[in-house]
């Protein structure tokens, strides 16, 4: 199982790389690998360039438009990355759900539910394989450098809490998870939602 897509958006540089096509012509050739592409592109037409595999899994991150205006800027918007899952799974692939990082703001309850709720209206939720849920969360280092680069970013502009060398939202964060899950499983059974919430165990 090999996830392809964690360090850059490959399925976002596709016209200029061809990356994914290659990655899912070496996957049909090799039985024993699974690959997951993960993105936050928004162009199903190059969806329709690749052959389809069951061993081929796209997954689509998730964020509200007010949110990933501030922290995902060149990013495409939301609905684009709704229609690209539909239009994945209408060319046969499994598709996975991200809603991850969830970013805190004043409004970020009725953001999320009201994102989640979009989502399940325009795809099909039998043909979601799972999805994975986890909060903003940052090492403490790169946290400061953030910090001192763009001192008025709201995205860094929280009281962290720092566990483990790692920064998140403290007691805020198993809210925020337990509230997008709750709103997840109206749609997913909660046997495939896969959560980050903080817990040192995790």
């Amino acid at each position: 199982y090999l996830c392809i897509t964690y360090d850059s958006d490959l399925l976002a540089f596709e016209n200029m790389l061809g990356y994914v096509r290659r990655f899912i012509e070496f996957t049909n050739n090799h039985d024993n690998l699974v690959i997951e592409i993960r993105s936050k592109f928004g162009n199903s037409k190059i969806l329709e360039k690749f052959e389809p595999s069951d061993r081929v899994i796209f997954a689509w991150t998730f964020s509200p438009d007010s949110i990933s205006s501030l922290a995902e800027k060149k990013a495409s918007p939301l609905n684009a990355r709704i229609t690209a899952l539909k239009r994945a799974q209408e060319l046969g692939y499994k598709t996975r759900v991200c809603i991850d990082p969830i970013i805190y703001s004043y409004d970020w309850e009725n953001e999320y539910m009201n994102m989640i709720d979009s989502i399940f209206s325009k795809v099909d939720k039998d043909k979601i394989l799972d999805a994975s849920i986890g909060v903003f969360r940052i090492s403490a280092e790169y946290l400061k450098l953030l910090r001192k680069r763009k001192p008025n970013s709201p995205t860094v502009s929280y009281p962290f809490v720092i566990e483990n060398n790692v920064a998140h939202y403290g007691e805020v964060t198993k809210l925020m998870v337990n509230t997008v899950r709750s709103k997840l499983e109206e749609y997913i059974d909660s046997d495939n939602i896969f959560v980050w919430d903080g817990s040192t165990e995790n």
